[in-house]
């Protein structure tokens, strides 16, 4: 995925979605899994992020290059990429040494369409793994926190952690 640009904001560009900018170059694999359902009652995205790297300590110094506690100065704010397809306004819930949760709310003439994205980024050992999930209504923090997990506990299982 290209490099997001926010503007006056780019510092929050991370917030967008996990590419080059926040995976960095140094891993050795990289996996992005996109699933749609455009279904009668509703519409979801669901975009899965993984990357490799040859040690624990190049995944741990990639993820605090992007998901440290400079980014909590990005809640609330609002953004046009770069190619000026929408506007978000995001909302940083959480950033510890090893996970980052927030969520963005897109916006069309400045009011939301009752559509919003949930995000979760964790470092575990040499992997750095996102989620994102896009949806109508409520739920999707639930439920992207929920496929994080089940994403860790795949990668504890492979790491033999």
């Amino acid at each position: 995925m290209p490099a997001a640009s926010l503007g006056d904001h780019a510092d929050c560009a991370v917030l967008v979605h996990l590419n080059d900018q926040t995976v960095g170059h140094d891993y050795t694999a990289f996996r992005l899994s996109r699933l749609t359902d455009d279904g009668d009652d509703s519409t979801y995205y669901l975009f899965q992020t993984v990357a490799t790297y040859g040690d624990a300590p190049t995944a741990v110094r990639t993820f605090h290059a992007s998901f440290n506690q400079s980014i909590l100065s990005c809640n609330g704010v609002t953004g046009q990429d770069q190619q000026r397809t929408f506007d978000s306004t995001f909302e940083v819930e959480a950033v510890t040494a090893d996970s980052a949760q927030w969520s963005s709310t897109p916006l069309v003439g400045g009011v939301s369409v009752g559509f919003s994205c949930a995000y979760e980024a964790r470092v575990q050992g040499n992997v750095l793994f996102g989620v994102r999930l896009c949806q109508s209504g409520e739920g999707a923090s639930a439920a992207t926190t929920a496929m994080a997990e089940m994403i860790s506990g795949k990668v504890s299982g492979i790491a033999g952690h």
